[in-house]
């Protein structure tokens, strides 16, 4: 089933779930589109974003991940950026960092990690009283927007 979607120049890039948690990252170029895996086995991918030369996703329920892949494609080898997280979603990059959301069964976060990554230690954008399930994410040259499903609201935090 076909989730996210993003345009990257002549290619569209989106998360697809094949059933249960697992899923892959697909691609095609315009205007023909023949579908093909840009990643494949990643856990369910949840968010997508791009640089224009990577596309930066989310994957995974419980022990989720950010991962990065070269739009030109990575062999099936993804590197993993932040993990393990819980119900990784939206993710947005400035090509110096990724910012990216948790959405797990009570208070989540909005976190920042470098694109050559952070291991298990991503830094804290948001959290407490007013993200409790973040969801959409944007950023700008200074700031970090987001939705929260549960608070119903749109907050803005400095990156």
């Amino acid at each position: 089933m076909p989730m996210e979607m993003i345009l990257v120049g002549t290619k569209l890039v989106w998360a697809e779930t094949t059933g249960g948690t697992s899923g892959a990252v697909m691609t095609c170029n315009l205007p023909t589109c023949t579908p093909a895996p840009l990643v494949s086995s990643t856990g369910q991918p949840n968010g997508l974003a791009t640089d224009g030369t990577n596309i930066y996703f989310t994957s995974g329920i419980s022990g989720g991940a950010v991962r990065k892949c070269a739009l030109a494609g990575c062999n099936n080898t993804p590197i993993t950026l932040a993990s393990p997280l819980d119900i990784p979603m939206a993710i947005a990059t400035d090509g110096e960092n990724v910012y990216f959301t948790t959405t797990p069964m009570g208070p989540g976060a909005v976190y920042k990690c470098p694109v050559a990554g952070c291991g298990s230690q991503p830094t804290v954008v948001a959290q407490g009283s007013r993200v409790f399930s973040p969801g959409s994410i944007a950023i700008d040259a200074t700031s970090v927007y987001f939705t929260d499903f549960n608070t119903l609201v749109v907050v803005r935090t400095p990156k």
